[in-house]
């Protein structure tokens, strides 16, 4: 390819070229044609420079451009780089091939127009980079999105500018040029790397929530990496959690449980089968607190073992509450037994319903009386043995004192086991819990 520049004037010292130095210096640029300083195999965006109508905006014609400006526009149009110039006064806006996907719609248009008019939307927040490149001073932007047209379809790009001033060699400033690179890799990169330390985070945080260790243990090398919380767990330092060895971790476990855990890991090495096991490691304190262990041995592709990966769960607070509901229900087979006892020893029949008024209990006094078959008289079963001319007022009552909770008391005749009807007087109390609602209604007749 050939190039042809307008050339920057040499310095001669014969006398007879003076007057023609004179006029190139100081009058108007000699009249030359418009594409002198384009190539002449040009690039689609060059090819639009060499055509375009300068005359008509305050650049003038190329041939009265100005060297540091050819030379900045000759860099630029040579650059793989998505590249723009900014350009005098006006704000003349030059761009490169690379840079019109960044255009889009904007190309070819935006050749030659004021860079303010070009990207009126975001100048607003570009002026300031721009006062400050033309002051003198390098300014920019990173990570900027962009949409844009890139294989026949729209998409999300990111991009970085870099303004730097052009100066003439006196040093004063005509403009800027604008080198961009485009982030969109790097920011898909860091956007993925900021999910996974959220997703990291927020997993970190539901393990520690949940009171779950991680581990894996390289049974080659035996070593054992674990996570904060496992080291935690069994009360290792920072060290052995980083890839200490396997005796570490087993010499916080209760000795009573060593052995079997031992065994269960080697099982688990021989066969693949998951390893499982539930066992005490001891706390900083002396005590000892509970655990549930999972992991899954890899084998390699000799067929050793190579990783034992796992989670261990603190279930201590599990453990507690399970000992505590079973002292509850040992206390509370043991308050009914005594209660039964004490039932079974009165004289009158004893009864007691829930707090809907469902009966589901009668103490052997009821049935001796009554004869029946234990359980047949339970819910609303009772009334059938009343005398039939007592049952209305006695269902009247009893449905009043549940809706009331006021004590139950009404004399009727319940039939004896010898079929003969006799009259008793029947009794109940509400029983209130702690905030004072009825539990149950304890009654005898």
């Amino acid at each position: 390819m050939q190039v042809r520049f307008l050339l920057a004037t040499p310095t001669f010292t014969c006398s007879k070229y003076r007057k023609r130095i004179s006029a190139i210096l100081h009058g108007p640029a000699p009249s030359l044609p418009a594409c002198t300083m384009f190539l002449t195999d040009p690039g689609a965006v060059e090819a639009l420079m060499a055509r375009h109508a300068w005359h008509e905006t305050p650049c003038g014609v190329p041939t009265s451009w100005e060297a540091c400006l050819q030379h900045a526009l000759r860099h630029m149009l040579d650059s793989a780089t998505p590249m723009f110039i900014v350009w005098g006064e006006g704000e003349t806006f030059f761009y490169n091939d690379a840079y019109v996907p960044i255009l889009g719609r904007r190309h070819p248009e935006a050749l030659g127009r004021a860079f303010r008019e070009v990207w009126p939307d975001a100048y607003p927040v570009v002026a300031p980079a721009v006062a400050q490149a033309m002051s003198g001073h390098a300014a920019g932007f990173v990570d900027v999105p962009f949409t844009l047209t890139r294989n026949g379809a729209e998409e999300q790009a990111w991009f970085s500018f870099t303004y730097s001033p052009l100066r003439r060699l006196d040093g004063s400033v005509r403009g800027f040029a604008c080198v961009v690179t485009e982030t969109t890799d790097m920011h898909a990169w860091k956007r993925s790397d900021a999910a996974l330390q959220d997703a990291r985070l927020r997993l970190e945080a539901a393990l520690e929530a949940a009171q779950v260790g991680i581990w894996n243990w390289n049974i080659g090398e035996n070593r054992v990496y674990a996570d904060a919380n496992l080291a935690r767990l069994f009360g290792i330092s920072e060290r052995d959690a980083d890839g200490g060895p396997i005796e570490a971790f087993l010499a916080a476990i209760h000795p009573d449980d060593a052995v079997g855990v031992s065994t269960h890991i080697e099982r688990a090495l021989v066969t693949g089968e998951p390893f499982s096991d539930s066992y005490r490691v001891r706390r900083g304190d002396g005590g000892y607190r509970h655990v549930e262990a999972r992991g899954k041995v890899r084998f390699g592709a000799d067929g050793q073992p190579e990783w034992l990966p796992g989670i261990a769960l603190d279930v201590s607070a599990q453990k507690e509450a399970e000992a505590e509901l079973l002292r509850s229900e040992r206390a509370l087979m043991e308050s009914e037994a005594r209660f039964r006892v004490i039932a079974n020893a009165m004289p009158q029949a004893v009864w007691s319903t829930r707090a809907d008024g469902f009966h589901d209990y009668y103490n052997d006094q009821w049935y001796a009386f009554t004869g029946m078959p234990p359980g047949s008289t339970d819910g609303d079963g009772w009334n059938a043995i009343f005398h039939p001319d007592d049952q209305p007022a006695a269902w009247e009552k009893w449905r009043h004192s549940l809706a009331s909770g006021e004590p139950y008391e009404i004399e009727y005749r319940l039939r004896h086991h010898t079929g003969q009807y006799r009259w008793v007087l029947g009794r109940a109390l509400p029983v209130r819990g702690e905030n004072g609602e009825i539990v149950r209604w304890m009654g005898t007749c």
